[in-house]
């Protein structure tokens, strides 16, 4: 991380609500975070780079079959979280589903978290 981006992040951290600015200048997750993402990323979540010169984020993807769970962990890491819950619909291209629609939810949450988390 350059020290452009890293300025560029705390001068955007500055701008939000006092809790979320509170939570994004911890230098270090909170444990009960610090678990939830190592099994996030061990179960349904994964990293995501949008460009190849953009930093990693970490996405979680699920059916509506999971919106409880999924909401709650929107809940639990939402000062990091900027956008809202997304709900997509996919078709499916398995020749035995061919065409088959599903529903997913998706969120994003805040790239320089992992950053932090995971240099430590």
């Amino acid at each position: 991380m350059t020290n452009l981006t890293l300025k560029r992040y705390i001068l955007k951290t500055l701008k939000l609500d006092n809790y979320k600015r509170d939570y994004r200048l911890i230098p270090r997750l909170p444990k009960y975070l610090n678990d939830t993402l190592i099994g996030l990323l061990l179960s349904d979540g994964g990293l995501q780079k949008s460009t190849d010169r953009s930093n990693v984020r970490l996405s979680v993807t699920m059916s509506m079959n999971s919106y409880p769970y999924i909401f709650h962990l929107y809940n639990l890491f939402e000062p990091y979280i900027d956008t809202y819950l997304k709900t997509l619909d996919i078709k499916s291209s398995n020749p035995v589903e061919l065409g088959k629609k599903y529903n997913i939810i998706i969120y994003f949450i805040k790239k320089i978290l992992l950053i932090k988390n995971m240099r430590k």
